[in-house]
């Protein structure tokens, strides 16, 4: 599915739309309930001052900046309703973010799409988390049909596997109990993989991004 141009080239160009603390964003001019809780809690204040710091670090080597962005983007807007439970709901989500920034400064893109990054296919990301490997799988967005409204309504693909060697560049998908082949270069799914009934098989060869 075509993203509209609002959803497909509003990206994030200063920083993110919620900012760090009181340092990147003016806590009078707080307008969504994410800004204000921002402005209220230290502890989310922090948590969203560590996010941002990691946020301009990875975007600067990440292969795919639009992908990152895009992602980014889509996080907040699904995070924005952590305000209506406890606090500690969206310190934590803003927690887990960070974390799986900080694996991405080294990451390598796959696509089978070329360079221009869509939300309408797969993106693969594989990272290092100490000495064990993760496949992030990402896109191939699909309308619901009583809501076909763009992400983030709808449904995307939003997976992180361990990836378990069997040798030979081949792993296996924790979860997923499926194989593929992980070069340096590419990673071949030589049998499609469904991680859903909402969404399209992952299939096919995917070339690294550089």
């Amino acid at each position: 599915m075509t993203i509209p141009k609002p959803i497909q080239f509003l990206f994030v160009t200063t920083c993110f739309i919620t900012g760090l603390n009181a340092a990147s964003f003016d806590c009078a001019k707080a307008q969504s309930p994410l800004e204000k809780a921002i402005c209220r809690s230290p502890l989310l204040s922090a948590a969203d001052e560590e996010l941002n710091a990691v946020w301009r670090s990875t975007i600067k080597t990440f292969p795919l900046p639009a992908f990152l962005r895009a992602s980014q983007q889509l996080w907040l807007k699904n995070t924005a309703s952590c305000t209506k439970s406890q606090q500690g709901s969206c310190v934590n989500a803003f927690r887990d973010r960070t974390a799986l920034l900080k694996n991405l400064g080294t990451a390598k893109v796959y696509t089978n799409y070329g360079n221009k990054f869509s939300l309408d296919s797969v993106t693969l990301v594989v990272f290092e988390k100490g000495t064990e490997s993760f496949l992030w799988m990402y896109g191939d967005w699909m309308p619901d049909m009583n809501n076909p409204q763009p992400p983030p309504f709808g449904f995307l693909l939003d997976d992180v596997s361990r990836l378990n060697k069997k040798g030979d560049g081949r792993y296996v998908i924790e979860g997923q109990d499926h194989e593929v082949l992980l070069k340096d270069d590419r990673v071949v799914f030589e049998k499609p993989l469904m991680v859903s009934a909402r969404q399209g098989q992952v299939e096919g060869t995917f070339n690294r991004v550089r």
